[in-house]
C-alpha cells in the first residue's frame, strides 16, 4: 500500500511509519541519520558562512560556466555526427547516446554522496577535471572504440557538473523561488543555440571536428576558475572557524556503494546496448552468442539490483523507501516518460533534416534548437509564475498538453513537401510545452523532502530522467538500424548492399545524390518512414504523461518549510530556530497522513 507520511509540523520525509518498520528499513533509517551527522552538517556550516555578496558572486561564476556548458551541449552533438561519419559508423550514433544515458543514471547518486559527504567544492572539481579529460580523449580518438571510452569521462564530468549546479540551487533558495534558480543556469540557451550553428560551421570549414571538441579542454577549465576559487575560499573560511574535519578515504568509498553502481551500470549497458547493435536487417545478430550473453547478463543485473540495494550495502545509492510516496513515484515515472519520448526521435533528428529536407548544417542546427530556445523561454516565464502563484500542478498539466500538440505537428509536417516554417512552428510549440512541465515537476519532487534529503532525492529524480533517455536511445537505434536498410532496399532498389550500408552509416554520403534524382527520392522516403516509426511512440507517451499530470496533488509551496540555513539570494532568510525545528522534524515520525496532505493542498 502507498502511504504518505508526516504531519503538519514536520517536513515530508520518506521514512516508514513507526508501527511496522522492517529490520532492513530501520537499518537504512539509522544510516541516513548517521550520514547526515557526518556530511550534511558540514554543508550547513558552510551555508551559515555565506553572505548575500558571496552568493551573488558564486552565482555569477556559475552563469559564466553555464554559458560554456551550453555551447558545449549545442556543438558536441553536431561534432559527434561528423565524428561517427568519419569512422563510417553513424548507425552507432544512438548507441553512443545509450552509453551516455547509462552513465547519466549511474553517475548522479555517487555524485550526491560526494557532495554531501566530502563537499560541494570537491564535487565541482571532480566533475570539471573529468569533463576536461573527456574533451581531450574525444578529440584524439583514432577510432569509434576510443570515442566510446572517452564518452565515459565526458559524461561523468558533464552530468556531475550539471547536478552540482542543481544542488547549489537547493542550498541557496527556498521552495517558492526554487524554480527560478533551477532554470537560471539554462538562460544561456536563449541565445547560445543561434551561436552554435555558425560556430560549428566555421570550425568545420576551417578545421575539423577534432579541434571543435579540443578547444573546450581549454575554455571550460578557464571558465570554471572563478567558481572554484569562491567555493574553495568558503571551504577554508569554515575550516578556520570549526577547525579541520577528519574524513577517512575508506569512509568515502564505503558511502559510494561501488558494488551497486557496477551492477546497475553493467545491467543497463549490456541490455540496452545489445538492442540497437543486434537490430540488423538479417536478424542473425539476435542469435549471436555476444547478443545473448549481453541480454542475459544485463537482464539479470537489472532484476538483481533492487534486491542487492535492499540487502547488502550500508549506504545504498538508491533508497527504495523513496518510492513509498506515491506522488514522488509518479513524478519519477512522468519525467522518465518525457525523456523516453523525446530521445526516441531526437538522436536522428538532425541528420533527418540534413538528408530529407536538404538543409545546410547551420539551418538544420537552427531548426533543431528552436525547441530548446522555446523551452528555456517558457520555463523562465513559468518559474516566475510559480513564484507568484505558489502552485506547480497546472503548469505541468498545461505543459503536457502543449508538448503533445507539438509532437503531433512534427509528425504531421515530417513529409518532404512541408516547409521549414511549418517545422519551426512544430518545434516551437513542443518547446513551450516542455519548458512548462520539466522544472515545475522537479520542484514538486523537492517539495516532498527535507533539505538533508534534497541531494539524494534530486539525484534519483535525474537518474530516472536519464533512464528514460537510455530506453529512448535504445529504441531509436533499434528502429534506425533495423528499418532504414530495409526501406532503402525497397524504395531505392538501384543502391547495392555496400551503398545501403554507406547511406545508413554516413549522412554526408546520402546527400551526395542530387535532389530530385530517383535514388535521392528513395533515400528520403526511406528515412521518412523510419522517422514516422520514431514519432508514433512519443505521441502515446505524451498522452500518458497528461493523464499522470492530472493526478498530481496541488501543492502550496508557501506551506513547504524546507529550511535552508544561511543566506538565500531570493527568498525568506531562515533563522536558527526554524532550521533547528526542521532538523528535529527530520528524525520524527507521525501517524497522521491526512494532516500532512491537508497542510500542502492549496
Amino acid at each position: 500500500m502507498w502511504k504518505r507520511e508526516g504531519g503538519p509540523s514536520s517536513e515530508p520525509d520518506f521514512q516508514p511509519l513507526p508501527n511496522s518498520p522492517s529490520e532492513n528499513e530501520r537499518r537504512h533509517s539509522d544510516h541516513d541519520r548517521e550520514e547526515k551527522t557526518q556530511g550534511v552538517k558540514n554543508i550547513e556550516a558552510i551555508q551559515k558562512a555565506w553572505t548575500k555578496k558571496s552568493i551573488i558572486i558564486a552565482w555569477c561564476s556559475i552563469e559564466l560556466l553555464c554559458v560554456a556548458m551550453a555551447l558545449v551541449n549545442q556543438t558536441i552533438t553536431i561534432y559527434t555526427n561528423y565524428a561517427t561519419a568519419s569512422f563510417e559508423q553513424q548507425s552507432l550514433l544512438s548507441t553512443i547516446q545509450v552509453v551516455n544515458g547509462v552513465l547519466n543514471v549511474v553517475v548522479r547518486p555517487p555524485m550526491a554522496k560526494i557532495a554531501d559527504v566530502i563537499g560541494r567544492f570537491e564535487g565541482f572539481l571532480i566533475s570539471i577535471v573529468s569533463w576536461t579529460i573527456g574533451f581531450i580523449m574525444l578529440a584524439a580518438s583514432p577510432n569509434i572504440e576510443t570515442y566510446f571510452v572517452a564518452q565515459i569521462f565526458y559524461t561523468i564530468g558533464q552530468m556531475g557538473l550539471e547536478f552540482m549546479v542543481q544542488v547549489f540551487a537547493t542550498d541557496t533558495t527556498d521552495m517558492v523561488n526554487r524554480a527560478i534558480f533551477i532554470i537560471l543556469p539554462n538562460l544561456s540557451f536563449l541565445f547560445v543555440p543561434w551561436v552554435g550553428g555558425p560556430l560549428t560551421s566555421a570550425v568545420l570549414e576551417n578545421s575539423t571536428w577534432r579541434w571543435g571538441i579540443a578547444m573546450w579542454a581549454i575554455i571550460v577549465p578557464v571558465c570554471s576558475v572563478p567558481l572554484l576559487v569562491i567555493l574553495l575560499y568558503m571551504k577554508f573560511k569554515v575550516r578556520r572557524i570549526r577547525g579541520p574535519q577528519k574524513l577517512h578515504w575508506r569512509h568515502v568509498v564505503h558511502q559510494m556503494d561501488l558494488g551497486g553502481c557496477a551492477i546497475l551500470a553493467t545491467g543497463l549497458a549490456f541490455f540496452f546496448i545489445a538492442l540497437p547493435l543486434a537490430a540488423d536487417s538479417s536478424h542473425s545478430a539476435w542469435k549471436a552468442a555476444r547478443t545473448i550473453f549481453m541480454v542475459v547478463i544485463g537482464g539479470m543485473c537489472i532484476v538483481g539490483f533492487p534486491f542487492y540495494e535492499q540487502l547488502i550495502p550500508k549506504y545504498p545509492i538508491m533508497s527504495f523507501r523513496v518510492f513509498k510516496k506515491l506522488d514522488v513515484s509518479k513524478s519519477f515515472i512522468f519525467i522518465m516518460f518525457y525523456y523516453l519520448a523525446f530521445y526516441i526521435y531526437y538522436p536522428y533528428f538532425f541528420s533527418w533534416l540534413i538528408v530529407v529536407f536538404n538543409m545546410s548544417n547551420t539551418a538544420a542546427t537552427n531548426v533543431s534548437v528552436v525547441s530548446t530556445v522555446a523551452s528555456t523561454a517558457s520555463g523562465t516565464l513559468g518559474a516566475f509564475a510559480v513564484k507568484y502563484t505558489r502552485k506547480v500542478k497546472w503548469f505541468i498539466v498545461v505543459g503536457s498538453a502543449i508538448a503533445l500538440l507539438g509532437v503531433g505537428l512534427i509528425y504531421r509536417f515530417r513529409q518532404p513537401g512541408s516547409t521549414t516554417a511549418q517545422m519551426v512552428v512544430a518545434q516551437l510549440i513542443d518547446g513551450v510545452g516542455s519548458g512548462l512541465l520539466v522544472t515545475p515537476n522537479q520542484v514538486l519532487v523537492q517539495s516532498y523532502c527535507s533539505h538533508a534529503e534534497v541531494a539524494q532525492t534530486t539525484a534519483l529524480y535525474l537518474s530516472f530522467l536519464a533512464l528514460g533517455q537510455v530506453i529512448g536511445d535504445a529504441i531509436s537505434g533499434t528502429l534506425y538500424r533495423h528499418q532504414y536498410p530495409q526501406y532503402l532496399a525497397e524504395y531505392a532498389p538501384d543502391l547495392n548492399s555496400t551503398q545501403i550500408n554507406m547511406v545508413t552509416n554516413d549522412m554526408t554520403y546520402a546527400i551526395t545524390f542530387p535532389v530530385g534524382s530517383t535514388i535521392r527520392d528513395g533515400i528520403n522516403k526511406a528515412f521518412n518512414e523510419v522517422m514516422r516509426s520514431m514519432l508514433i511512440p512519443p505521441l502515446v507517451f505524451f498522452g500518458v504523461m497528461f493523464l499522470i499530470a492530472v493526478t498530481f496533488r496541488s501543492v502550496n509551496l508557501d506551506k513547504v518549510n524546507q529550511a535552508t540555513k544561511g543566506a538565500v539570494v531570493i527568498g525568506t532568510h531562515q533563522d536558527e530556530n526554524t532550521s533547528q525545528s526542521d532538523t528535529e522534524s527530520d528524525d520524527s515520525y507521525s501517524d497522521s497522513d491526512d494532516d500532512w496532505d491537508n497542510s500542502l493542498l492549496g
